[in-house]
This record gives structure tokens, C-alpha cells and sequence, in this order.
């Protein structure tokens, strides 16, 4: 898969994650900067009630959920593309 692939990949997975947990009214920012080294970092950040800092590592496992979220996905979204910024030559924050 070329990095073009796992961009569109890691992209579609963290947007559908901030549609899921964003309330109506609510707003989803992407976000694309490029850093003085030529990096290019890439932001997405929602308006949803948030992981709680000791659950933050948990997210990126296989199967994970947050309890006391009503979401409706399997837990893989973050665990598939938090890989793909690596491969890449970067890392998910």
C-alpha cells in the first residue's frame, strides 16, 4: 500500500471517529500545517466529551472501546492507522 493509501486510510478513520463522537452543533477541524523542516503535520480535533488521559494509550489496541460511550464501531479504526503514520515516517499524537 503506498503511502498515499494509507494517508486516505488513516484520514477516513480518524474523521469517521470524530463524526461519531462529535454532538450535533458540534465541529470537526482538519488541519494541515507544514512544519520549517518540510513535515507536514496533519490535525484532526472534535468538540466530543474526549478520552480521559489513562485511557488514551488503551485506544490505539485491537478491539478497544471506551466505557460509558455509546459508540457502535468494532475498536479496530485506531488500531489500523495508528501504524500508517509511522510507516510514514511520522507518529500519531
Amino acid at each position: 500500500m503506498g503511502n498515499e493509501d494509507l494517508l486516505i486510510e488513516m484520514l477516513a478513520n480518524l474523521l469517521d471517529n470524530a463524526f461519531r463522537v462529535t454532538p450535533s452543533g458540534g465541529e470537526i477541524l482538519l488541519r494541515a500545517e507544514m512544519e520549517p523542516d518540510g513535515v507536514v503535520l496533519l490535525t484532526v480535533a472534535d468538540t466530543g466529551a474526549g478520552i480521559a488521559p489513562e485511557l488514551a494509550e488503551r485506544v490505539f489496541e485491537l478491539f478497544a472501546q471506551i466505557p460509558g460511550t455509546r459508540q457502535t464501531g468494532a475498536g479496530l479504526g485506531l488500531a489500523i492507522v495508528a501504524p500508517s503514520p509511522k510507516s510514514m515516517a511520522a507518529a500519531p499524537n
